[in-house]
Parts: C-alpha cells; sequence; structure tokens
C-alpha cells in the first residue's frame, strides 16, 4: 500500500509519456481525470486516461489506475458479527 506522499505523488505527477492499452503515447494526446471516493470504510482514488477527441466529447479510456485504502477491517467485522 502506498505511503500518504507516494499516494500524494501519484495523484500530482503526470508523466510526459504514459503507458496505455494503445502503448506509450505523450500526455499531450490524453485526458487525465483523478477520482475520488470516501465512504465509512475505504478511501478510493481512481486515475483515468483517457483519449483526446477533436469534439471534446470524452474518448475511450486507456489507461485507469486504483488505489483503494480500507479504513477499518471489514472482513473481521462480519465475521464477528455473524459469531454473534
Amino acid at each position: 500500500m502506498p505511503t500518504p506522499d507516494e499516494l500524494r505523488h501519484l495523484l500530482t505527477h503526470e508523466p510526459d509519456i504514459v503507458t496505455t492499452t494503445l502503448g506509450d503515447m505523450p500526455k499531450e494526446q490524453l485526458v487525465r481525470e483523478v477520482i475520488e471516493f470516501e465512504d465509512d470504510n475505504e478511501l478510493t482514488y481512481a486515475i483515468e486516461y483517457r483519449l483526446k477527441t477533436d469534439n471534446g466529447a470524452l474518448g475511450e479510456i486507456v489507461k485507469r489506475s486504483v488505489h483503494i485504502q480500507l479504513k477499518r477491517n471489514v472482513t473481521s467485522e462480519g465475521v464477528a458479527a455473524m459469531m454473534g
């Protein structure tokens, strides 16, 4: 699991060349989006790269990285609840 500093670097650093499903591509050909989600159980960050389009529409997703940090041990709480 990445440390908070490593995660911050992943979210803010944009490489010049991105490895995608279509091979290595320059960042100028891509749109980068950071998606955050948080609830009682988890904190999730997703970084998506999409192809740029001429008309401004969302292009095909060519890379997605997801980092999930559990806030508590969800599995053991469920087992404990089943045991009563």
